[in-house]
């Protein structure tokens, strides 16, 4: 299995430190965890290095409405990114985002990671099955 990146964005250093620190200590993580809490470093690590998915929490960015959408926008369409879910509280059940809660273990995180990564790639496969099967 080759290894995947995942980029984790929220604006408490704190978190994110302690987030990539319990990553780094484990001896099987099959992904590599890239961690930011400004939106400019993360913004500049993303044009030099594609992603495999995003984890982008929005619950402390701008009040104003308009900048907050200015900052997802940005963020779920770089060219860079695979794959995107919101990372927080679920704010929006009819959302269709994929959603992982940073409010539970760093294990429920990790298999939640797994599971949008695995199955957004057996869907691509699944696709491109189907256009090699064609007659």
């Amino acid at each position: 299995m080759r290894r995947r990146t995942v980029a984790v964005y929220d604006c408490s250093e704190g978190y994110i430190k302690q987030l990539m620190e319990y990553f780094g200590r484990k001896k099987d993580l099959w992904f590599d965890a890239k961690g930011f809490s400004e939106t400019s470093a993360l913004e500049k690590y993303l044009n030099q290095h594609d992603v495999d998915l995003l984890l982008f929490s929005m619950e402390d960015l701008p009040e104003k409405k308009e900048d907050n959408e200015i900052d997802y926008v940005r963020f779920i369409s770089h060219e860079n990114v695979k794959h995107f879910a919101y990372f927080g509280e679920r704010r929006n059940s009819k959302s269709k985002l994929k959603h992982i809660s940073k409010y539970q273990s760093v294990e429920g995180i990790i298999a939640e990671i797994k599971e949008i990564l695995f199955s957004y790639e057996e869907q691509q496969e699944l696709a491109g099955d189907r256009e090699h099967n064609k007659p």
